[in-house]
């Protein structure tokens, strides 16, 4: 997945691969609870496991 910054809207990054968007919060280098982490894989399109294989 090669995502591309598309723009930043407040402290939220917003990414797109021109299929999906993807939107990260960035709060003071704060650690992302579980939950985000897990929303930001479904936005993505990727399961976990392709995060613990290495597929893209």
């Amino acid at each position: 997945m090669d995502l591309k910054l598309k723009r930043i809207s407040g402290s939220h990054y917003q990414m797109t691969d021109g299929r999906n968007w993807v939107t990260v919060p960035v709060h003071s280098n704060r650690e992302l609870p579980y939950f985000v982490i897990k929303s930001i894989i479904k936005q993505s399109g990727l399961e976990m496991g392709d995060l613990f294989r290495g597929n893209r």
